[in-house]
Order: C-alpha cells, then sequence, then structure tokens
C-alpha cells in the first residue's frame, strides 16, 4: 500500500520524467514544437498508466484473504479484478500511444504548412486517423486476450468474415471509398479548386 501511495505522490514527477525522455526520441524531428505541448498531450496518460502499473506490480505480491476467492460468474473475484486491471493499463497504453501519433502529426503539420500544396496536409490528417483507428483496434484485440483471455485468432478469422458480408453489402460505398483513394493521389484537382458536377458547383475544403 506504500508503494502505491508512494506512486500516486510522486506520479507527476515520475510521468514528466519519462515525458522528457520520450521527448528527445520523438522531439528531435520537430524542434519548433513547444515542449510544453508535448507535455499537454502525454503527461496525463503516462500518470494514470504508471499509476496503474505500480499498483498492478505491488498488489501482485500481496497474500489475498479467503473472500478474494469467492466465484462470479465461473471466475474468482481476483481474477475479476486482474483482467479488468489489465483492460484498463491496455486502454491507457494505447491512449498514450494516439497522444504520441497526435504530436508527430502536429510536427509534420508544421512542416506541411511551409509548403504550398496543401494535399501534404490533408494525407497527414488521413494518416493521422488511420494510425489512430488501427491502435484502437490493437487494443480492443488485446484485451479480448489478456482480459477474456480468448484466442485472438478465431476472432480475426470471425471477423475476416463479418468483414466480407459487410464489403458484399456495402458495394458502393466500397467503389466510392477506392474513387477517393484514386483522387486522393491522382490528384485531378486538390484542396482551394473550384468544381462542378451537374448542378452543384463548390470550392474543396477537404
Amino acid at each position: 500500500m506504500a508503494i502505491i501511495l508512494l506512486a500516486i505522490v510522486c506520479k507527476r514527477l515520475i510521468s514528466k520524467y519519462f515525458a522528457s525522455l520520450l521527448y528527445k526520441a520523438v522531439g528531435k524531428a520537430g524542434k519548433k514544437i513547444n515542449r510544453q505541448s508535448f507535455f499537454d498531450l502525454v503527461v496525463q496518460p503516462l500518470d494514470m498508466f504508471l499509476v496503474v502499473v505500480i499498483s498492478l506490480i505491488a498488489t501482485d505480491q500481496l497474500n489475498y484473504p479467503k473472500a478474494f476467492e469467492v466465484k462470479v460468474y465461473h471466475i474468482t473475484l481476483r481474477q475479476l479484478l486482474e483482467s479488468t486491471a489489465n483492460g484498463v493499463m491496455i486502454v491507457l497504453f494505447i491512449w498514450l500511444c494516439i497522444r504520441v501519433i497526435e504530436f508527430i502529426a502536429l510536427i509534420l503539420e508544421d512542416k506541411a504548412n511551409l509548403t504550398k500544396d496543401q494535399s501534404d496536409n490533408q494525407l497527414i490528417v488521413f494518416f493521422k486517423d488511420f494510425f489512430k483507428v488501427i491502435l484502437v483496434i490493437v487494443g480492443f484485440l488485446m484485451i479480448f486476450h489478456f482480459s477474456f483471455n480468448k484466442d485472438v485468432s478465431n476472432l480475426l478469422t470471425g471477423l475476416s468474415i463479418v468483414g466480407a458480408a459487410i464489403a458484399l453489402a456495402m458495394r458502393e460505398s466500397m467503389e466510392n471509398l477506392i474513387a477517393s483513394f484514386i483522387i486522393f493521389f491522382d490528384k485531378p484537382f486538390v484542396t482551394g479548386d473550384l468544381v462542378k458536377g451537374g448542378n452543384f458547383q463548390g470550392n474543396i475544403e477537404k
């Protein structure tokens, strides 16, 4: 308990120290980005992540009373608490990774603003959102595996079958999505251009 209390009291100092190390790793490419901006993004999730990790390590060394062996839906109360803690730790880790991605996107946006071509900015936004989605999916699979002790390969097989069925049902939407990729990379028009299609015309904003 003393270790957990110490971690809560000193969490901000510890998280700022680790944040400064992380900033040195990713901040070299973006020296113009304010260091405080990076700290604002990562210190809070790093705070919570460190407290959860230290709490898990400390509580794992405890001798639990028999009350924790009470079964809830075929699992003991201790197992339920450990699974919940694992899930929380994974969520906080994914949150921290997303914040790091946002900072890297800030660096890239700062460099993209130096060019006149606005397509670079749109590309950064696209890949930022893309990697966020990938991280969320990975986080979900990690929770499924480590918190529920399920085989992820079976889930991936099921998702692939469901994904194929959804793709067939949403054929037109998939065609539009592919067309948007073609437009994005072939660049028949770019952000700021005036376009006209049928009875509609307007400037491209995004």
